[in-house]
């Protein structure tokens, strides 16, 4: 399950670059 290829990599960047407003919204309304 550590066969990471460059596709897995730039999905998951996709997936980060998608989800940071939710991320950072749930952070401020943390603080």
């Amino acid at each position: 399950m550590n066969d990471k290829t460059p596709e897995f990599w730039a999905a998951v960047l996709t997936g980060l670059k998608n989800a940071w407003p939710q991320i950072l919204g749930a952070l401020m309304a943390g603080l």
